[in-house]
C-alpha cells in the first residue's frame, strides 16, 4: 500500500491529532497492522487509531439495524452455497443454458463470482437484459439466477454485503478521520458506502506508491542479489543456507513465495528439519495435519468404491486409530494383518464379510480345546473382526445405498469419521477439525440439506471445501520467526532481509483471461461499473508492484531454472531481468546476460564455489565435490561416516570376491545366544519347512529363523478373480465335500467305493462358487463367468478320475497332532521328530492298507517318479505316510494299518488327473531318516547357504535381499576347502 513518502504521509495524518479517534481502512486487518507497525517503527507512536476493513466497519455500524429488522448477514462463502442450491434446482428444472453442463465446484464458483460482482456494481435482476449477453440462453439464465438469488435473500431474511447499502444510506455521517487507499478501483457499492458514512472533509486518501520497477528512480532496496537453482527444493534449501551463512535473524527475514503449492510445503518441511521458527501469512493446507489426512483417506475410500486399501494405509501411517477407552484396544499391527489377509478388496457388499468372519471365528473357537495353541489366535481374530464389524457398520450407517448424496450430508459423514477416528495430536489437528465443523454449520445455515448429487460430484464439492480451510494462519509477523508470505500480501514487513523465490515466467505472469460468465464485451454492455479483464490485470499488477516497492532492506531474488520432475527448463520472469538491469545499470541486459551472471544453478547440496554447511549432507559433500564440480573418490570417507554401509560393503565383498565361506554366505554362528534359542525353540517340523530348507536354506533362515514375512494383501487384477492359492483351496473344498458325501452314501449301501453322483458334484460346485464370490470380489462379471467355467471343467476331470478308482476315501484333512501337540514320528533308532500338519485325504485300498493323497493344481512335470525326494524338496508324502501309519496304529483307528503308497494328485484340466506315485517301503524310510538327519545337522551347525538352483529365485519373496547371490555362490560350492562345511546340505540335496 505505501512505502517511503507514503509512510511519512500516513504518520502525519494519524499523528497530527493524537487524541482524536481515527479509522484506518485497509484491505485486511493484517495489512493495517503491518502499516501501523511500520509507521511506529520509522516515525513514532500513533494513538486512537482503529484498523478496519470496509466490510468489518459496515457490519459493525449496521449490526443494530440488522437485529431490529431480523435480518442475518451471509458471507461470500455462504452466498456460494446459495448459488449452488439455485443452480442445482435450475439444472433439474431443465434450464436451457445449463443443459449438458455438470454443476461442478468450478461452475458454481464462476456463477457465484458473477452474481456478487453484479450486485456490488449496484445492479439488480431488473437491470439485466438477455441482449447484454452473447447468447440469449445465457442472458436468460443469468437474469433468472440473479432474480432467484434476490428472492432467496428476501424469503430467508438474509442479506449479502451489497444488500446492506439501503441500511448504510440511512446511517448518520461519521466524523472520525478516515484514512484509506485510493477508492477509484473499488466496486460501485463499496464507494457509495464510504461516501455515505464518511465526511468528505475528513476523508484522507494515501497516494498510491510508485511500482518497484517504475521509471528511472533508484531501487528502494539496500542491495539486490540474484540466484537460480535446480528446482524448488534446491531453491528453498539455498535460502536456508544463506540465512545460516549470513547469520540472519529469523525475525528480520521474510520469504515471499510465488507458487504456494510448490514452495510453502518445502519451506514448512525444512523449517521443521532445521528447527527454524516460521509463520505463514496464508497458513498451511489441512493436508499437512493428521485431521486433513484422515479426511482425504475417507474421501479416497469412497471414491475408490470402498477399497479397503485406503483404511489399511491410514492405519499404517497412524492417521486413524480404531482403539478407544470403551472398546477393546488391539495393536494396529493386528488390525492391519487381519485386513490385509481378509481379501475384502473393494465394493460395499464385500464388507458384510466382517460379520461372517466374526461368526466363523466364534464357531471355530468354540470347537477348539483350551490346550490348542491356535485358540488364542482365533479369539484375537474374532475380537478384531467384531471391532471391524462395528467400525465399518458406523461408516456405512450414514451413507445411502445408491450412489447419490448431498455435499452437506457427505461433509457431515466425513466430519463424523474424522472426529471419531482421526489421530488428533496437536493444535493444527484441532484447528482443522474446527474449520470443517464451521464450514458445515455455514452450509447448513444457508441451504440446509441440498439436493443429492452423484457421489463423485459430491466428493468434488467436499474437496473444494477442504481446500479452502487453512491451519496455522499467522497474518501478522511474530518475534523470533521467519515470516512466509505470498505475492498477494508480501513485501510490507519492512524486515531487513527479503527472499523472493520462484521468479519464473510461469509463476509471475498475471492471468489476463476473461471471466467465464461475464465476458468483457458483456460487461461493457451491462454497466460501466464492471471492470474488464485488462483493467483487473492492470490493477493487480500496479498493486503488487507498489507493495514490492516497499522493500527497503536486502533483497534476494531467485527462481528454479530447471524442473527435475518434469525434465523441463524454466526461464526467469521479466521482472527479475528488469530488476537486474536497474541494479547493474546495464539497460541492454537480456535473458542470456542474466543467465551468464548467475553461473551454475544451485543444487540441493549447494554450490562448490560458495561452500556453506547447512547440515551433514553439505559438510560431507564439501569434501567430496571438487571446485570444478567433479566428484572425488570418497568411498572410504563415506564408509567411515556410515558403519551400516561399511557392513554392507563387507558383505558384498565377501559374497562376490572371496571363496571362503562367511556369515555373509549363510554360515551362522550357532553359538550366538539368539540364534541358538531360535533353533532350539522350534516346537515341530512340517513337510513344508523341510522342503523349504532343501530348496533354499537361506530362504529358510529368513522365513523360519528370523521370522521375516512378505506382506500378503489382495491386489486388484482386472483380468483375474482367484489367484492360484485361492483357486486351489476352492477346488480342495469342493473335492472334499463331494467325496465325504459320496463315501458316506457308499458306506451306507455297503459299497467298496463311493457312490458317485454327477448332479451332487455340480450342486456342491455351485455352492462353493457362490461362497467364494461373497468372500472374494470378482473384478467383472465376465471374468467371474470365465473362471467359474474353468473350475467346472476341473471338477469334470476330477469326476472322471474318481469314477475309475477302486478305493474308498476314509479320512479328509487328517490332523497329525493331538490336542494341539505335535505327533512324535519315529524314523529310525534314536531319531524321532515332532511333526504337525494335515493330510489331504486317506483312502483304504485293502484290508488294513491305505493310500494318502496330496492335491496339486500345478504342473505334474516336476514330480517325476525317478526323483523320489527331488533333492529334499519332495519329502511330504514319505514323511506323512510314516506319520499316518503310526497315528492310525497308536490311536486305535486301525492297529494293523499300513500306508503302502501315496500320490501327488493333479485333478485339474492342467494336470489331466495324473498322479505321481510314491511307493512306501523300509528302504524309503531309511533314506528319509538320513535326509532329515542331514537337515537337522545343517540347521544345528548354522548352514544356510543360498539355493543351488537359481531358478528358485525367480519367485522368491527375498529376491531383493539376495540379488544374484545364488549364481555367485556356485563357485564356492565346488571349492575344495568348503566341502566339509557344506557336507550336510550337500547330502540333503543328494537325495534323488
Amino acid at each position: 500500500m505505501v512505502a517511503g513518502r507514503q509512510v511519512k504521509q500516513l504518520y502525519e495524518w494519524l499523528g497530527s491529532n493524537p487524541l482524536e479517534r481515527k479509522i484506518l481502512l485497509a484491505q485486511s486487518h493484517a495489512e493495517g497492522h503491518r502499516l501501523t507497525e511500520r509507521v511506529v517503527r520509522d516515525y513514532g507512536a500513533v494513538l486512537h487509531t482503529e484498523i478496519r476493513t470496509l466490510t468489518s466497519w459496515v457490519l459493525q455500524l449496521t449490526e443494530l439495524s440488522l437485529a431490529q429488522l431480523r435480518i442475518r448477514y451471509i458471507s461470500r462463502e455462504e452466498a456460494y452455497w446459495v448459488i449452488h442450491k439455485l443452480l442445482v434446482q435450475a439444472s433439474v428444472a431443465g434450464e436451457a443454458y445449463l443443459r449438458g453442463i455438470s454443476i461442478t465446484p468450478g461452475v458454481v464458483r464462476a456463477f457465484a463470482e458473477a452474481v456478487v460482482e453484479l450486485r456490488e456494481a449496484g445492479l439488480q435482476a431488473r437491470d439485466i437484459r438477455p441482449s447484454h449477453f452473447e447468447s440469449k440462453a445465457k442472458g436468460d439464465c443469468m437474469q433468472r439466477l440473479l432474480d432467484r438469488y434476490e428472492q432467496y435473500l428476501i424469503e430467508h431474511q438474509v442479506s449479502d454485503f451489497a444488500g446492506l447499502l439501503p441500511i448504510v444510506r440511512k446511517l448518520p455521517k461519521r466524523h472520525e478521520l478516515i484514512v484509506t487507499d485510493p477508492i477509484d478501483a473499488w466496486p460501485v457499492v463499496h464507494r457509495e458506502m464510504l461516501e455515505c458514512l464518511g465526511d468528505p472533509n475528513r476523508l484522507c486518501m494515501v497516494d498510491r506508491a510508485p511500482g518497484w520497477l517504475d521509471g528511472d528512480r533508484p531501487l528502494p532496496m539496500a542491495s539486490v542479489a540474484f540466484r537460480h537453482a535446480v528446482g524448488p527444493l534446491a531453491e528453498v534449501r539455498s535460502v536456508f543456507r544463506m540465512m545460516a551463512q549470513k547469520r540472519m535473524a529469523w525475525d528480520q527475514t521474510e520469504i515471499i513465495v510465488s507458487d504456494d503449492e510448490a514452495y510453502t510445503g518445502a519451506i514448512y518441511s525444512m523449517s521443521r528439519m532445521y528447527g527454524v521458527n516460521c509463520t505463514f501469512s496464508g497458513g498451511l493446507p489441512i493436508s499437512y495435519c493428521q485431521t486433513g489426512k484422515a479426511a482425504e483417506s475417507y474421501l479416497g475410500w469412497l471414491e475408490s468404491n470402498f477399497n479397503v486399501d485406503f483404511v489399511v494405509k491410514a492405519l499404517k501411517r497412524q492417521v486413524i486409530s480404531l482403539g478407544s477407552d470403551e472398546e477393546q484396544r488391539i495393536k494396529n499391527s493386528s488390525f492391519i494383518r487381519e485386513l490385509e489377509g481378509a481379501a475384502i478388496g473393494w465394493g460395499r457388499e464385500r464388507y458384510r464379510l466382517a460379520a461372517k468372519l466374526v461368526k466363523a471365528y466364534a464357531e471355530r473357537s468354540s470347537e477348539m480345546d483350551e490346550a490348542d495353541e491356535r485358540l488364542a489366535s482365533m479369539r484375537e481374530s474374532e475380537a478384531i473382526w467384531r471391532h471391524f464389524d462395528t467400525f465399518f457398520g458406523r461408516l456405512f450407517e450414514g451413507l445411502p445405498d445408491r450412489q447419490q448424496i448431498s455435499p452437506v450430508a457427505l461433509l457431515a459423514e466425513m466430519i463424523t469419521f474424522v472426529d471419531r477416528y482421526a489421530a488428533i495430536r496437536d493444535a493444527g489437528d484441532r484447528e482443522a477439525l474446527s474449520g470443517m465443523k464451521g464450514m458445515l454449520a455455514s452450509m447448513q445455515r444457508v441451504s440446509g440439506q441440498q439436493g443429492e448429487l452423484p457421489l463423485h460430484l459430491a466428493i468434488s464439492f467436499v474437496r473444494d471445501v477442504l481446500s479452502g480451510i487453512r491451519i496455522s494462519v499467522t497474518p501478522l509477523q511474530e518475534p523470533g520467526a521467519v515470516h512466509v508470505t505470498s505475492l498477494s500480501d508480501g513485501g510490507q514487513s519492512g524486515r531487513q532481509h527479503t527472499f523472493i523465490v520462484g521468479m519464473t515466467e510461469k509463476c509471475w505472469a498475471l492471468s489476463n483471461r476473461q471471466h467465464p460468465i461475464l465476458l468483457d464485451v458483456e460487461r461493457a454492455r451491462i454497466s460501466g461499473g464492471l471492470p474488464t479483464s485488462n483493467q483487473r490485470t492492470e490493477l493487480r499488477f500496479a498493486e503488487r508492484s507498489s507493495r514490492l516497492g516497499s522493500i527497503t532492506g536486502n533483497c534476494y531474488c531467485s527462481y528454479g531454472s530447471y524442473d527435475t520432475a518434469g525434465n523441463t527448463e524454466h526461464y526467469p520472469a521479466f521482472e527479475l531481468v528488469q530488476l537486474y538491469r536497474l541494479n547493474s545499470a546495464d539497460r541492454e541486459a537480456d535473458y542470456e546476460t542474466v543467465y551468464r551472471h548467475l553461473g551454475e544453478p544451485e543444487r540441493y547440496f549447494g554450490s562448490a564455489s560458495e561452500p556453506c554447511s547447512l547440515d551433514g549432507t553439505d559438510a560431507m559433500l564439501a569434501h567430496l565435490v571438487a571446485p570444478n564440480g567433479q566428484i572425488r573418490e570418497g568411498g572410504e570417507a563415506l564408509l567411515r561416516l556410515y558403519p551400516n554401509l561399511a557392513g554392507g560393503a563387507r558383505a558384498a565383498s565377501a559374497r562376490q570376491e572371496e571363496l571362503t565361506l562367511s556369515e555373509f554366505d549363510g554360515m551362522i554362528n550357532t553359538g550366538c545366544e539368539a540364534i541358538a534359542a531360535d533353533i532350539d525353540s522350534k516346537p515341530h517340523l512340517s513337510a513344508s519347512r523341510l522342503e523349504l530348507f532343501a530348496r533354499c536354506p537361506l530362504q529358510y533362515f529368513y522365513h523360519e529363523i528370523l521370522g521375516v514375512r512378505a506382506i500378503s494383501a489382495p491386489a486388484f487384477n482386472r483380468s483375474q478373480w482367484l489367484d492360484p492359492m485361492q483357486k486351489g483351496n476352492l477346488l480342495h473344498a469342493i473335492y472334499n465335500r463331494y467325496l465325504e458325501a459320496a463315501s458316506a452314501q457308499g458306506l451306507a449301501e455297503e459299497l467298496m467305493t463311493p457312490k458317485h453322483d454327477r448332479l451332487l458334484l455340480e450342486r456342491l460346485t455351485e455352492e462353493a462358487l457362490r461362497e467364494y464370490a461373497e468372500l472374494i470380489p470378482a473384478p467383472s462379471a465376465s471374468v467371474y463367468r470365465k473362471e467359474c467355467e474353468s473350475i467346472r471343467q476341473d471338477t469334470e476331470i476330477f469326476f472322471a478320475s474318481e469314477r475309475g478308482r477302486t478305493s474308498m476315501p476314509i479320512w479328509f484333512e487328517l490332523p497329525l497332532h493331538d490336542m494341539g501337540d505335535p505327533l512324535e514320528v519315529e524314523l529310525a533308532e534314536g531319531l524321532s521328530v515332532p511333526v504337525k500338519g494335515y493330510i489331504d485325504r486317506v483312502d483304504q485300498i485293502g484290508p488294513h492298507q491305505y493310500k494318502i493323497y496330496d492335491y496339486k493344481t500345478g504342473n505334474p512335470k516336476r514330480f517325476k517318479e525317478a526323483d523320489y525326494f527331488a533333492g529334499g524338496t519332495q519329502v511330504q508324502l514319505a514323511l506323512y505316510s510314516i506319520a499316518a501309519q503310526q497315528l492310525l496304529r497308536h490311536s486305535g483307528l486301525d492297529k494293523e494299518a499300513s500306508v503302502v503308497t501315496s500320490s501327488y494328485y493333479f485333478p485339474t484340466v492342467r494336470g489331466l488327473g495324473e498322479e505321481a506315485i510314491r511307493e512306501q517301503n523300509d528302504s524309503r524310510k531309511e533314506q528319509l531318516s538320513a535326509l532329515i538327519s542331514s537337515v537337522i545337522e545343517a540347521i544345528g551347525q548354522g548352514v544356510f547357504p543360498p539355493t543351488d538352483n537359481p531358478e528358485h529365485c525367480k519367485w522368491c519373496d527375498y529376491r531383493a535381499v539376495c540379488g544374484d547371490h545364488a549364481v555367485r555362490f556356485r563357485e564356492k560350492r565346488t571349492y575344495e576347502s568348503n566341502a566339509d562345511h557344506l557336507r550336510s546340505i550337500t547330502e540333503v540335496n543328494g537325495h534323488g
